[in-house]
């Protein structure tokens, strides 16, 4: 007999078995007739409405997805990969550095440093290698090149721009990334120096210290460096390729000669003490700085050549002793405010914009083998004998 009761009266079954029964009623356009139908079979004739809160393993059919398509159709139902990996490297040194691997292709990568953390981006990681990087702490994450590859951001931005700054790895060719996301300048940190043995050690411009000249013209122009001596003999700051334009120091007098009139500074340095030289031009006026404070004045007009540093091109023997650090050189003159601001009372600074730099050349803190990089232009160094990673530095 057919249960009668109505809604109200009948008991409440809060779980269902797959062979529980309902009433159904069968070809509502036609000839409706009330039949019954598990629970099961009823089930097995419902689409997937909803995985939330499943927790178990959910089985999509293709019938279940069809109208997403078929690449959904084809895809796996694991979305375990879609979840990056979220690692944590540890740092070390001074200052604090990171090398990545292959292994962390792909991975969000955590810094939580209070002081600035440098990752290196090295050669050979593999096509297609990126990474998310995350500063969680105070501390600026900040990427560097490493022998071989290439790290470039907009507007030199290669660094996290703050605390909780997000920034992606992104490849463009082989061992060449580009920086994308809350990208910020790498802060100014000041590592290494070049140090001469003055025997053999120099710095030059081509491809052998005679093949080069860098003409800084003869207009407006400025050559700035950072120099420690260690002896009081006669040490080259720099030279031209015919010798006739150098600077050099001995017995406490820094002399220039064949730019014009010589020039000699007396009690201009002393051993093992760093110097800030300034030699710039604007409208015809040479000026000569030595820790910011100006020691020469004169009208010249002459073409100003560089082609080897830390030596004396012309005579076999006469090469500089003791450190050099942050050469740079500049397409104006520079002002006396400009020079105090780079002497920083000893320490220098970023000098990226802001003083019309043409070439920087930063010795062991921009390097690849024995080339040092040039940070603005595409002027690069050559060391052949000088140790680019030395720790004495102006400061």
């Amino acid at each position: 007999m057919a249960n009668k009761k109505i809604f109200a009266d009948l008991t409440e079954l809060s779980t269902a078995a797959a062979d529980d029964v309902l009433p159904i009623v069968d070809d509502t356009t036609g000839t409706p007739t009330t039949k019954r139908i598990s629970v099961s079979n009823l089930m097995a004739q419902a689409p997937v409405q909803s995985v939330a809160g499943r927790d178990g393993v959910v089985t999509l059919s293709n019938t279940d997805i069809s109208g997403l398509g078929t690449a959904a159709t084809s895809a796996s139902t694991d979305f375990s990969s879609a979840f990056r990996t979220i690692t944590t490297p540890t740092f070390s040194g001074a200052p604090l550095g990171y090398t990545l691997l292959a292994s962390d292709n792909g991975k969000v990568i955590v810094v939580n440093e209070s002081a600035t953390a440098y990752i290196t981006v090295p050669q050979s990681l593999g096509s297609g290698f990126n990474c998310t990087i995350v500063q969680q702490g105070a501390g600026t994450v900040a990427l560097q090149a490493g022998t071989g590859a290439s790290v470039a951001g907009y507007n030199l931005g290669v660094a996290t721009i703050g605390q909780y700054g997000v920034i992606d790895l992104v490849p463009i060719a082989t061992d060449s990334y580009y920086v994308t996301g809350d990208t910020g300048s790498a802060p100014f940190i000041n590592t290494y120096s070049a140090d001469f043995d003055g025997t053999d050690d120099q710095l030059y411009f081509g491809a052998s210290p005679t093949n080069k000249n860098v003409n800084l013209g003869t207009t407006d122009f400025a050559l700035s460096m950072w120099f420690y001596p260690q002896s009081t003999s006669q040490d080259f700051l720099w030279s031209d390729l015919a010798g006739g334009q150098r600077v050099f120091i001995t017995g406490g007098t820094l002399s220039y000669r064949g730019i014009g009139a010589n020039v000699n500074i007396s009690s201009a340095y002393s051993v093992n003490n760093w110097y800030h030289l300034v030699w710039t031009r604007t409208s015809g006026t040479e000026k000569i700085y030595i820790n910011a404070s100006e020691v020469n004045s004169r009208s010249e007009s002459g073409s100003c050549n560089v082609s080897t540093i830390g030596a004396y091109i012309n005579t076999p023997g006469y090469f500089f002793d003791g450190q050099m650090d942050e050469i740079s050189f500049h397409s104006q003159g520079l002002s006396a405010s400009d020079v105090t601001a780079m002497y920083n009372g000893g320490s220098p600074i970023d000098i990226t914009s802001g003083y019309n730099t043409a070439h920087w050349w930063r010795m062991g803190d921009s390097y690849s083998g024995t080339a040092i990089t040039d940070q603005v232009g595409s002027e690069p160094l050559t060391a052949t004998g000088a140790n680019l990673t030395n720790a004495n530095v102006p400061t």
